[in-house]
């Protein structure tokens, strides 16, 4: 579906970000061959809930991640992507910019999901999820060490996926990771994503051409249902 329309006001907060960091995403493909991809750039916060990736390497874009919507623009060829998705939990269809920050349990809770089962291993506390509205549910698994979310793994006809979360650290009273690492498996191909952080901030201006940022009338608009 292609759309020739549109005056999107993408910013949501014109005076400041709760998080602002540097981040280096390494995406490794495996298949038949092996292929890497390396991405780079600035990552916001806008406001809860809303994240904001801008990409300076390889390629100039921008991606804002809003709950069950992804928007990929890309300046220099005026084209937006919108992939809007059914999925309430992280699925197959799930990418690592998607997962970071995300509330792993209040989605859970959302869901209907229920613990069914909990158990430590080391200085990992496991919670065992169920859905108990939903005959033969995924049972999805999740690890904390203290108030450190650490991992999500659950599963699916033909693929699983696993996302871990490493290295909090304290940046003015708020604890943030700094890399967390997804790996997807669905029939014979391996996704492994990586994503750093660096030079974390919070509560931060917001930069002027972001906060005003307006997709031009003329863009060229692509919508993706998953």
């Amino acid at each position: 579906m292609t759309i020739s329309f549109l005056v999107v006001l993408l910013a949501v907060n014109p005076s400041y970000t709760e998080l602002q960091a540097q981040f280096t995403l390494t995406t490794i493909f495996t298949q038949r061959s092996t292929r890497k991809e390396v991405v780079k750039g600035n990552l916001y916060a806008p406001k809860e809930g809303v994240l904001l990736f801008e990409v300076s390497s390889p390629v100039h874009q921008l991606m804002w991640i809003k709950k069950d919507t992804l928007d990929i623009y890309y300046p220099e060829e005026k084209k937006l992507f919108r992939i809007i998705s059914r999925d309430t939990l992280p699925t197959s269809n799930s990418i690592a910019p998607q997962l970071f920050n995300l509330d792993f349990e209040h989605q859970l809770h959302a869901a209907g999901f229920k613990v069914t089962k909990s158990e430590n291993k080391g200085d990992t506390l496991l919670l065992h999820w169920n859905n108990p509205e939903v005959r033969a549910s995924t049972e999805i698994v999740t690890g904390s060490i203290g108030e450190n979310f650490v991992l999500y793994r659950t599963s699916g006809r033909g693929w699983s996926l696993e996302v871990k979360l490493w290295d909090y650290r304290n940046v003015d009273g708020k604890r943030y990771p700094h890399l967390m690492r997804s790996k997807l498996k669905k029939g014979k191909l391996t996704r492994i994503e990586e994503l750093r952080l660096k030079e974390v901030e919070v509560d931060v201006a917001l930069p002027s051409y972001l906060a005003d940022f307006k997709i031009p009338k003329d863009a060229e608009v692509k919508i993706v249902e998953w």
